[in-house]
């Protein structure tokens, strides 16, 4: 992938009008794909029921709607008879649903033997990754005011997990 700074200026030469500072640029960056991110990380359970939903339609271009799926779960016992067993998609330990990249690793609460589910460690490295890329590749390009944030969030996940 590209460093910022060749992405501000591929985006410049694609939006010669624009007036965006670097800085400006990377704030608006960060704004439109903070509610992305939010929303994929929050994703209501029925998403995940429907994911599975989905798997008897491969190979198929015409899938029900996840608000179709949604609407029949609550309104058609029979079809939520048969689609909408949250208990069998969930982990007894920590209620997340296993899948690769599905749930935040941060749900898991680990098993009884003391071991995390395989897909969250998998998440958790990928987050220690990031982390390390994050400090080496963009923090020391940001201004003081977004290291400070970056900076209060740090702490503020700290306490929410040390807490």
């Amino acid at each position: 992938m590209a460093t910022l700074e060749t992405q501000y200026w591929n985006f410049l030469e694609k939006n010669p009008k624009s007036t965006l500072t670097f800085e400006e640029w990377k704030q608006k960056w960060a704004d439109d794909i903070r509610p992305i991110i939010e929303e994929l990380n929050n994703r209501p359970n029925e998403w995940y029921l429907y994911q599975k939903y989905r798997d008897e339609f491969v190979g198929y271009e015409d899938v029900p709607s996840f608000d179709w799926f949604k609407h029949e779960l609550e309104n058609n016992e029979k079809f939520r008879e048969k689609y909408g067993n949250m208990e069998s998609i969930y982990c007894p330990v920590c209620s997340g649903c296993g899948e690769d990249g599905c749930c935040n690793a941060t749900k898991c609460k680990m098993s009884p033997d003391g071991s995390y589910c395989e897909t969250y460690l998998k998440d958790l490295k990928v987050a220690y990754y990031m982390y390390d890329w994050f400090m080496e590749n963009v923090y020391d390009t940001l201004t003081e005011e977004q290291k400070e944030k970056s900076d209060e969030a740090y702490e503020q996940i700290l306490d929410k997990v040390y807490g």
